[in-house]
């Protein structure tokens, strides 16, 4: 199973087991704890022990499997998981799951706190390689939009900027040098305040300092669904 392809829940389930791996991996998170903590839901846990994700123990000795206090996956069923007492902890595969569920977080945290950055931007700003963010494109939890954009961020305060398209009308001069540029030169446009724009060469340079001109990246409305905040 694509770890990206999990439910919200699974996500953040996942996501809280692996923040809290080391405290947990001898006993475990109960059922109803981890739920609570998440938040998810019981129905959720089945399908990550399906996926050899999780793994449970009962803490009642006659209910364990063979192997005494070892967890045993067979334990993680809906009945076992709806009564609340099972613990659940990671595999070595959930592990890995959960690194990578922490890498997709940290781009649905960027930008629903920045809102739309440039590629290059928002691979600096969250640390995401290029290929999770194909990933997350690919499962329809970002919106690639295809253009030329430049921007910083200070905190979580992003400007963005857009290549305007050749030939359109200047009604506003450039926020630098305050000529009104020509419709030949390459303009600059402010994408939350249209009305500050700059000529190619006014730009600030911090919007050049990560990388070269980029398609802008944004949080769909299904990605919103998936940001989670770690406690």
């Amino acid at each position: 199973m694509d770890p990206l392809r999990l439910t919200p829940g699974q996500w953040r389930a996942l996501l809280f087991l692996g923040a809290h791996s080391a405290s947990a991996s001898r006993a475990g998170y109960r059922v109803g704890q981890l739920c609570k903590l998440a938040p998810a839901e019981p129905a959720d846990l089945p399908d990550l022990a399906a996926a050899g994700y999780v793994e449970g123990m009962h803490p009642d000795p006659a209910r364990r499997g063979p192997y005494g206090n070892s967890p045993t996956l067979d334990a993680v069923t809906p009945q076992m998981v709806k009564d609340g007492k099972l613990r659940l902890y990671l595999t070595a595969s959930g592990k890995t799951a959960a690194d990578l569920l922490y890498g997709a977080n940290q781009v649905v945290t960027h930008l629903h706190l920045s809102g739309s950055l440039p590629v290059p931007l928002l691979q600096h700003d969250a640390g995401a390689p290029l290929d999770l963010l194909t990933r997350l494109h690919q499962r329809g939890l970002i919106q690639v939009t295809p253009g030329e954009h430049l921007g910083w961020t200070e905190g979580f305060k992003a400007h963005v900027y857009r290549l305007r398209a050749a030939g359109d009308k200047e009604e506003h001069p450039c926020q630098r040098c305050g000529t009104l540029p020509a419709r030949r030169l390459r303009i600059w446009e402010n994408i939350a305040k249209p009305a500050e724009r700059y000529c190619h060469g006014c730009i600030p340079d911090k919007a050049t300092v990560y990388g070269a001109p980029a398609e802008l990246v944004s949080l769909t409305r299904a990605g919103r669904a998936y940001i989670w905040s770690f406690k």
